[in-house]
């Protein structure tokens, strides 16, 4: 839905957003938590309908909200302070309330290893599992209490300190995420390109 649905189909809507976070350093290993809140303001559409047409089921959600919280912690770090190369673990959690957002809850938590080619010490390797749980009410969710599994595995080329390019592959278990729709599980191969100014 991107920007179109906070600022053109939802006239007056603001997505907000607002975090608090730490840092730690064990010996050479540096560890990071952060905890937030968001909230749409305004309607937002909801629903098996949602993308079809407006209806009072689908307009009938008023400023979605939710908690979120990330984790991350170096477990490994070969040559010291100064050695980019390190071993990462990371989670992330968010929920809202089951009668404002389609996604009740969401838990996600995975690996990342710099300079896992010793040739290339900026590039990083990773792996993630995700699993959101869909809310129970049928009113805004396409799925009620289903969930949807996802395993993710990447490797981010680091080309120049501000491009980089990271093929990327997917694992989606019931991609609709209703067994009844009988949809099988679906391999995705993305590829990303990032420029940092």
């Amino acid at each position: 839905r991107g920007l179109a649905t906070y600022l053109w189909d939802t006239p007056g809507s603001y997505f907000l957003i607002g975090e608090l976070d730490t840092t730690w350093s064990i010996g050479d290993l540096d560890g990071f938590f952060g905890a937030g809140w968001f909230e749409q303001t305004g309607p937002s559409a909801f629903g098996p309908q949602a993308d079809v047409a407006p209806s009072p089921t689908a307009q009938g959600v008023q400023s979605p909200w939710g908690l979120y919280g990330s984790l991350s912690q170096d477990l490994f770090r070969a040559g010291g302070k100064d050695d980019p190369g390190k071993l990462t673990a990371f989670g992330q959690f968010g929920w809202s309330p089951p009668d404002r957002n389609a996604v009740q809850w969401s838990l996600a938590g995975g690996l990342e290893w710099q300079g896992v080619v010793p040739e290339r010490p900026q590039d990083t390797l990773g792996l993630m599992v995700a699993y959101a749980h869909f809310s129970g009410d049928s009113l805004i969710s396409p799925s009620v209490g289903e969930g949807e599994f996802v395993v993710e595995g990447f490797y981010n080329v680091q080309i120049t300190p501000w491009l980089a390019i990271q093929p990327d592959l997917q694992y989606l278990r019931q991609p609709n995420s209703d067994p009844a729709a009988s949809i099988g599980d679906a391999w995705i191969l993305t590829h990303r390109v990032s420029m940092t100014f």
